[in-house]
């Protein structure tokens, strides 16, 4: 997958990888009509309305981060190819 991969890239601990994963994830399966390029800031915030535990979201919302660093960064390796 390349978000893994872009995490190991940035630098992330092995032991969180696959909680940066689960939690794109959750992120994707609350909006199973919405392509993951496709999501608005409004999608991102009604997901996170529904986590209770502040620690989650804050994982959550860094999760998000590098998914948008990592996927503009794929994004742009394609569009020079």
């Amino acid at each position: 997958m390349v978000y893994v991969q872009g995490l190991v890239k940035q630098g992330v601990q092995a032991k969180a990888l696959n909680w940066y994963r689960i939690r794109v994830e959750q992120l994707l399966a609350h909006h199973p009509a919405v392509r993951a390029g496709a999501l608005q800031s409004a999608d991102i915030e009604d997901y996170l309305a529904t986590i209770g535990r502040w620690q989650a979201k804050t994982q959550m919302v860094d999760a998000l981060r590098r998914f948008g660093a990592i996927r503009a960064e794929w994004l742009d390796v394609v569009r020079h190819h």
